[in-house]
């Protein structure tokens, strides 16, 4: 069937059409205004609703403090950290899969916030992070150095109990890194969910789809597998749905969607415009 008799086709070629003129007039713009521009914080401390701020409070005695962000793609240069124990990237780091030069930038800019605001980094991979997925283990490991790389996988970070998973529900995207795309991949996918473990704080590229949030890319088997834990999750972290940026209250604890993509610009120019998300979770919550 010729490209141009498919409508998804042609949208996405008009698409990338208008990216590249964009890139060349508009993007330079929002660059040097993201270089000028701080845009603070979204803060909470889990006792007053989230509020924008040029800068989070000292944190109080006996928290712990964690800034979340995804979605970055590329961009992450433009994204200020501030200080904190815990810095969680939730998938997506990179834009259209990738390569080895902006995947070497991604881990060098997750390094040096270890070496200057974080006290930990905890990293999960997402769809457009295909250079990553077929990197391997092994390779990922020396690319990150100290950066903590989650994959269906839990560890101890900041003395927290953390899990990672960076799969997401299969869309029309052709950026399908960590999605499985079988006939059977509801079912494979509810297999990743089952293994998500006790923990403090859950990582996944997936949004949940819990009542009440209506994340158009969301996961009802996640939210379904995160509520069936013992313990679940006082926190979970996640990006992947450009809408929905924010905190939430769910009946199992906290939930944020940490993506810095605003729509509709960011589906066009990649630039992040959203501020990181910064907690401080109470140590005796933990």
């Amino acid at each position: 069937m010729p490209w141009w008799t498919d409508f998804y086709a042609v949208k996405c070629a008009v698409k990338r059409a208008i990216e590249r003129v964009l890139d060349v007039v508009w993007v330079p713009f929002v660059c040097l205004y993201m270089r000028l521009v701080d845009p603070g914080v979204l803060y909470c401390n889990l006792r007053h609703p989230a509020a924008h701020m040029a800068a989070p409070p000292a944190p109080p005695e006996g928290t712990v403090r964690v800034v979340c962000v995804s979605d970055t793609h590329g961009y992450h240069e433009y994204v200020r950290v501030p200080r904190c124990d815990l810095l969680v990237h939730a998938g997506d780091g990179l834009v259209e899969g990738g390569c080895a030069h902006s995947g070497a930038a991604f881990a060098r800019w997750l390094e040096q916030q270890l070496k200057t605001v974080a006290g930990a980094v905890a990293c999960v991979g997402g769809n457009h992070d295909k250079h990553f997925q077929d990197m391997g283990e092994a390779a990922r490991a020396k690319l990150f150095g100290g950066v903590t790389w989650l994959e269906n996988t839990a560890a101890k970070v900041s003395g927290l109990r953390v899990y990672g998973s960076p799969h997401s529900y299969r869309s029309r995207s052709a950026n399908n890194a960590w999605q499985f795309l079988e006939d059977d991949r509801t079912d494979r996918l509810k297999q990743q969910w089952a293994r998500i473990k006790e923990c403090d704080i859950l990582i996944t590229h997936a949004p949940p789809l819990p009542p009440g949030l209506g994340l158009p890319e969301g996961c009802p088997h996640l939210a379904a597998a995160v509520e069936r834990l013992a313990s679940p999750p006082f926190l979970h972290i996640f990006g992947h749905c450009h809408t929905g940026y924010g905190v939430y209250r769910t009946s199992t604890g906290w939930a944020a969607n940490a993506g810095v993509q605003r729509i509709p610009l960011a589906s066009l120019f990649q630039v992040p415009l959203r501020p990181p998300i910064v907690f401080d979770v109470p140590a005796r919550e933990l």
